[in-house]
């Protein structure tokens, strides 16, 4: 039988997995297969990601908050910068920023009423808030905190979404520069 993290991590590949099929079966063309693929890989790996950091229960002796919880901005940030190794801190910053790169640049790749500014920025501001909010429900169910919720990572979630929509929009200019010069024949050699 597999334990209780491993099922919840399968349920949640195997449902994400459905809709990015779903999604390529609808709408078939390469540049929508390669990004609802690579969406699909960025949300499995996402879940593993996740599942994996959980922690298994309170260490032996020693009272513990049930939820490790920070509410002022750049509060941690400060903290990795000033109390960490440059590796560590850069791991925590960029690693916060680069887990949702892919959001801001491949979802309005998949679905256009996603290209507007407000609508990706807004979608992956409510992403990074629904994680630290699982993340504390989490903790508090089991009275220990499972994982930090910080609004640091909110943050850092959210700018790396506005990163990846400014990858996106860079890649749909030199795109769309591209296919304009091959319709009035200004790519031919």
């Amino acid at each position: 039988m597999l334990p209780y993290n491993c099922f919840k991590q399968s349920v949640v590949v195997l449902v994400c997995l459905y809709f990015v099929i779903l999604l390529i079966r609808r709408r078939p063309g390469t540049l929508r297969i390669a990004a609802g693929s690579a969406l699909g890989i960025y949300i499995i790996a996402a879940v593993r990601l996740f599942f994996s950091l959980v922690r298994c229960g309170p260490p032996l002796g020693g009272n513990v908050p049930s939820v490790d919880l920070n509410l002022i901005p750049f509060h941690s940030i400060t903290d990795y910068i000033q109390h960490f190794s440059v590796e560590t801190a850069l791991e925590e910053i960029l690693g916060n920023v680069i887990a949702f790169v892919p959001v801001g640049f491949l979802v309005p790749i998949l679905w256009k009423k996603f290209r507007a500014p407000k609508k990706i920025l807004l979608l992956s501001l409510l992403l990074s808030v629904g994680i630290e909010t699982v993340q504390l429900i989490e903790s508090l169910a089991v009275r220990y905190p499972v994982r930090s919720v910080d609004i640091d990572d909110v943050i850092l979630n959210f700018a790396g979404g506005v990163l990846g929509y400014l990858l996106f929009r860079a890649a749909q200019t030199v795109w769309d520069a591209w296919f304009r010069s091959r319709m009035t024949g200004g790519g031919k050699t």
